[in-house]
């Protein structure tokens, strides 16, 4: 029977796994902060401030997350572009994660149910 305590027993090595998935994202992030970065120097009226580096990695970090604080706001057509793609490749990405979730989920409870019934017969 599928249940919400069963989720437990997904195995810790696609746990670990999944974790790996989520850390292999931070190389993107830090490339998107260091395009932000280098657009602030290029263009001072890029965003709402000039960023720092921790400023770019701060918001590429905020803007991947949909948190969205406001505190910096891209200001030139280059800088909302950039966002809008981050945002868009942040979505896609977490739905590729949750895809995987799942499907390891459903594929152990598929495996599970196939041993009932034939342990049953």
């Amino acid at each position: 029977m599928f249940g919400f305590w069963k989720i437990q027993r997904i195995k810790a090595k696609h746990v670990i796994l999944g974790l790996f998935r989520s850390l292999a994202f931070t190389p993107l992030v830090l490339a998107f902060g260091a395009v932000y970065y280098g657009l602030s120097i290029l263009n001072t009226h890029s965003f709402s401030s000039e960023l720092s580096v921790l400023d770019s990695i701060y918001f590429s970090v905020i803007t991947v997350a949909t948190v969205g604080y406001g505190e910096i706001t891209p200001l030139s057509n280059t800088a909302k572009i950039l966002t809008i793609f981050e945002v868009l490749f942040g979505f896609l990405y977490m739905l590729f994660i949750i895809t995987i979730f799942l499907s390891v989920f459903l594929k152990r409870q598929m495996d599970e149910v196939k041993q009932e019934e034939k342990s049953d017969t």
